[in-house]
């Protein structure tokens, strides 16, 4: 990511950013959507909204 500034300039390496910055958005749904269907089968009782919610927090709160 830091490397594309010398290839594209300042303003060309937004779009190399912007990209990677979807990636990871991306992979942070994912994450917390598979997290909220693994509560929410662990403990059937717990809707799945709020398994869900619970799992982004648990996620968002994680160390490292």
């Amino acid at each position: 990511m830091v490397q594309s500034r010398t290839q594209f300039g300042r303003y060309g390496s937004l779009l190399v950013i912007c990209f990677t910055t979807a990636i990871y958005l991306g992979f942070f749904i994912s994450n917390v959507t598979l997290s909220g269907n693994v509560i929410n089968n662990v403990i059937p009782a717990l809707p799945i909204h709020s398994a869900t919610v619970l799992g982004a927090v648990a996620t968002r709160s994680a160390p490292g």
